[in-house]
């Protein structure tokens, strides 16, 4: 009886063996769909809108207004210098015009001045604006809190970021996510597909396709953009107008 345990012995370490991850056996099953999104502030985003159709059409009534400022302080110069010549020849029934059309040229280029620095400050108020805009719209936000909804697993934040990752659930298909940001909460809703599917490296990944929104509570619809026509996992950006 003795001698049968080493064929014993021998089974036992060749199922254990086999049961070793290796080269030859392939990764783990690795669980790590998500989706990215991007927060703007669709309220602030449409005040700076307003505010710089405004200041450009006021940048454009400037520059008009300087146009034709410097047009006519032109002509006023070249009548100017017509009426000293004419007087330089002995003709003297332009002294008082030439008197009157120096005051309105000094007149004329006073004013130019006030509104080149009007379109000066416009300008810089202007790209004050534009940068605003690019911050808003780069939708870097901090959000307070992002609820995993069917699990009701919540992450706090602490500090600001352009793009959130947010996990998608494995054992459904469907997740759904409660989001608060600046005290006010809403929802997102997602469907997909789950696959698993096997890379180069032999590693095994449970993968989703086909993502699609299904219901939100934002005033505006989200945006999902998807980098294939798969649709699938890690590829796809998010745009929400809060």
């Amino acid at each position: 009886m003795k001698y049968r345990i080493v064929p014993i012995l021998v089974i036992c370490l060749s199922l254990l063996w086999k049961c070793e991850p290796c080269a030859d056996c392939g990764e783990p099953v690795v669980f790590d769909p998500f989706i990215s999104l991007v927060f703007i502030d669709y309220d602030s985003l449409s005040d700076l809108d307003i505010s710089l159709l405004e200041t450009n059409d006021s940048l454009l009534t400037l520059t008009t207004l300087r146009d034709s400022l410097v047009d006519t302080i032109g002509v006023w110069n070249n009548l100017l210098i017509a009426y000293r010549d004419s007087i330089e020849n002995g003709n003297s029934d332009y002294v008082d015009d030439t008197v009157q059309l120096d005051s309105d040229i000094s007149m004329a280029t006073a004013d130019l001045g006030e509104v080149d620095t009007a379109r000066k400050y416009t300008n810089v108020y202007l790209t004050t604006l534009q940068t605003a805009r690019t911050g808003v719209n780069s939708g870097k936000i901090l959000v307070d809190n992002i609820e995993l909804i069917e699990n009701q697993r919540d992450t706090s934040y602490f500090d600001s970021t352009k793009t959130y990752r947010l996990p998608l659930l494995m054992d459904s298909d469907f997740t759904s996510y409660k989001i608060t940001i600046l005290g006010e909460s809403d929802t997102l809703s997602f469907s997909y597909e789950r696959e698993i599917s096997t890379n180069a490296q032999r590693k095994v990944r449970m993968r989703v396709r086909n993502i699609q929104l299904v219901d939100y509570t934002y005033q505006e619809a989200p945006v999902v953009d998807c980098e294939s026509d798969d649709c699938l996992d890690n590829e796809v950006l998010v745009t929400v107008y809060f």
